[in-house]
């Protein structure tokens, strides 16, 4: 039998110790990074809810010792500088109450500025809850039609007879009951009548001469397609004069037309002013109303007539070189003309007292409300 040297043995006795210490060490070291992964795992679904300071970030690297203590130092370190560059806090019962406490009074704010944009108005919208809801908001943008209809004859203020002035933005219904058996656009259009019910009232108080148009968007198309919108009901705003921030800031656009002095227009805007409802003046547009006389000294100067050559009562001859009014050279006066009269020391101010018609775009303006997660019961365990 061959003897075995003791040199064997040492070598193969520290073969095997080598051996076992690297089988122990990936144990370890894979150990260590699965404790790891589990930790960044637990801490990083919060990652988008807290704000952390110096003090939770100090209670997150205590926690981090609290719970691995069994690493080894420069383990610890590792990990503390992934927190470091995250800025996590710890995943604990403390910090998620003090999370639910800042939820709290971001809500809290929050509605305060909804009360502050509201201006403390409210638009009388009816209880979603109350049986018959979509019928209920028909029959209330009836009866805002027939309001209206009334404080204009109050105020004798002219509307188109039997036309879709009358129906104050909502043809569609006043005259008939439509049921879509869509609860959504019932909530739309309801709040588009309360909308319209302040704005056309506003606008009865500033007395104006007639109201020409009243329109608002059509929001139908987005909750039905198959509606057909009377089309002088509704209206598109240029999306560059808008407020709109999707998932911030919510509108909805109207257009008011009206015929009036100038005094009209300003009483409008001084009761939109007052912000009883966050309502914003976007675009104001005046051209000249011209009375039945002007009408007809405009069609009379668009009547052709034959030029006339200068110094006579007869027209250019065919052949003329000048047959077009005006096309002539005018004639050399023989004496110059007399000097102008000189002018007043005060010149009395002439106001025009002429009837404009006043388009205007006007912006209802609220803040979105989006969907907010329920955070109850996540983050009890330490």
């Amino acid at each position: 039998m061959k003897r075995v040297k003791p040199s064997q043995i040492l070598i193969g006795l520290f073969t095997l110790t080598g051996v076992v210490f690297g089988i122990l060490t990936l144990v370890k070291k894979a150990g260590m990074n699965g404790a790891i992964e589990d930790y960044v795992s637990s801490v990083s679904k919060l990652d988008s809810m807290y704000s952390p300071n110096a003090k939770s970030f100090k209670a997150y690297t205590q926690q981090i010792e609290d719970d691995f203590h069994n690493l080894e130092s420069w383990e610890v370190q590792k990990i503390k500088r992934y927190a470091n560059s995250k800025q996590l806090p710890s995943p604990t019962k403390e910090n998620m109450e003090l999370a639910k406490e800042n939820l709290t009074v971001l809500r809290e704010t929050r509605s305060s500025h909804e009360r502050d944009l509201m201006g403390g108005g409210n638009l009388g919208l009816h209880n979603e809850g109350a049986p018959n809801f979509e019928l209920t908001v028909q029959q209330g943008i009836r009866n805002y039609a027939l309001k209206m209809r009334s404080l204009a004859q109050n105020k004798k203020i002219r509307l188109e007879k039997d036309g879709p002035i009358e129906d104050f933005g909502f043809s569609n219904y006043v005259g008939q009951t439509v049921n879509t058996n869509n609860k959504a656009l019932a909530v739309a259009l309801d709040k588009q009548r309360a909308i319209l019910e302040y704005l056309v009232g506003k606008l009865v108080e500033a007395e104006p001469q007639e109201i020409l148009s009243v329109r608002r968007e059509n929001i139908e198309n987005s909750f039905a397609s198959t509606i057909q919108v009377v089309s002088s009901d509704v209206f598109l705003m240029d999306p560059r004069k808008s407020a709109k921030v999707p998932g911030a800031i919510e509108t909805q656009a109207f257009f008011v037309e009206f015929s009036g002095y100038t005094d009209t227009l300003r009483k409008f805007f001084n009761e939109l002013s007052k912000f009883e409802i966050p309502v914003v003046v976007r675009d104001v547009r005046v051209s000249r109303k011209l009375t039945v006389e002007e009408d007809e000294e405009d069609e009379e100067e668009a009547k052709e007539e034959p030029a006339m050559a200068p110094g006579s009562n007869q027209p250019f001859p065919q052949d003329s070189p000048f047959p077009f009014p005006g096309s002539a050279p005018a004639p050399v006066p023989a004496t110059p003309p007399p000097p102008p009269p000189p002018a007043k020391a005060q010149a009395e101010v002439v106001v025009d007292k002429k009837v404009s018609i006043f388009s205007v775009t006007i912006e209802f303006v609220e803040l979105s409300q989006p969907e907010e997660e329920d955070i109850e019961g996540e983050g009890d365990e330490e």
